[in-house]
């Protein structure tokens, strides 16, 4: 340990230079207990929430996935319906993407 409080030599053994320096020159106290902090929370302290929002990914909702996905609409029509827009429903057009040949019942 040196007058920052950090062990230079130990440091330079795990990290390259750049780095190392970078790490020393944070200031180091005894007076003050560790503690980690977060900075994705207000108060620096673990949340659950906090912990969604940052592995969660957000994407724009689509106009029609609230027509899909309605109350009014019986939850298979629903699935059905999002499995087609999805590309899912091997129709004769997907199925010609896939396979590369027309199906019979086109000529």
């Amino acid at each position: 340990m040196d007058d920052t409080g950090w062990n230079i030599s130990r440091l330079l053994q795990l990290v390259p230079y750049t780095i190392a320096e970078q790490i020393w020159n944070i200031p180091i106290t005894a007076e003050v207990q560790d503690q980690i902090m977060r900075k994705d929370t207000s108060d620096g302290r673990f949340a659950t929430k906090s912990a969604w929002q940052l592995v969660r990914t957000e994407h724009t909702i689509q106009a029609v996935y609230g027509m899909i996905w309605s109350s009014i609409i019986p939850t298979t029509v629903s699935f059905f319906c999002w499995r087609l827009w999805q590309g899912l429903i091997p129709v004769d057009v997907v199925i010609k993407r896939r396979i590369g040949s027309h199906m019979a019942s086109r000529y």
